[in-house]
């Protein structure tokens, strides 16, 4: 399986698991009903670190367990979350500069 399907795969239980519709996550990303079925399609397009965070957000969940794989109990790389960390972070601290 693609990261890209891992992550299409991860958004949709994660939505059903927090009782969320479609609509509703479309809403709280601020972004269309059509958007969310794109991108949890497993032929979806890719995302953005902003577009990750922004769905973590909405999901309550952290960035890392979007792209984790439930059935490797959660676990990514060191040097991959140790990345993803760094660049949330990045993002974070760019957004706070610029306002």
């Amino acid at each position: 399986m693609s990261l890209q399907e891992l992550v299409a795969k991860n958004i949709r239980a994660l939505r059903k698991q927090a009782g969320l519709t479609q609509e509703t996550l479309a809403a709280r990303i601020r972004t269309t009903r059509n958007n969310v079925v794109v991108i949890e399609s497993e032929q979806g397009r890719n995302l953005t670190l902003s577009s990750i965070e922004k769905l973590a957000k909405a999901l309550n969940c952290s960035p890392g367990d979007l792209i984790s794989d439930p059935e490797q109990q959660g676990k990514l790389p060191k040097k991959l979350l140790a990345g993803l960390d760094f660049a949330i972070h990045a993002l974070q601290s760019f957004r706070s500069r610029v306002g």
